[in-house]
């Protein structure tokens, strides 16, 4: 347990760092630096929902389509990051709508 716990630690960890230092490009053009590090501060965060795939009472389910949510959400900052945005901007609103659709899938039913 206590490994899934420095895992889950280090996930967060590198998340925040990314978006600590995304930070001093915020305001600049967009480059692949960038680009990177605005996907990178969530999509790390994709993984760490799998980690509690073993503990007692959780369902993997959820889990996954939590992660895939997750992921989604980065493929949108991505896209949106891209220079090239006439080319991506749709895509990247259709993978924050499908991100979306995940989330509420995921989190509905606890309603």
């Amino acid at each position: 347990m206590f490994e899934n716990d420095l895992l889950r630690i280090s996930l967060a960890a590198l998340s925040l760092a990314a978006s600590v230092i995304y930070l001093a490009f915020v305001s600049g053009p967009p480059s692949p630096m960038r680009a990177g590090l605005k996907t990178l501060t969530i999509g790390v965060l994709a993984f760490l929902p799998l980690t509690y795939a073993g503990v007692p009472g959780t369902h993997v389910t959820g889990l996954a389509v939590l992660s895939l949510a997750l992921a989604l959400s980065a493929l949108g900052d991505l896209l949106l990051a891209l220079k090239n945005q006439e080319r991506f901007f749709v895509w990247g609103l259709a993978s924050f709508l499908l991100a979306h659709v995940a989330f509420l899938a995921t989190f509905v039913p606890y309603t």
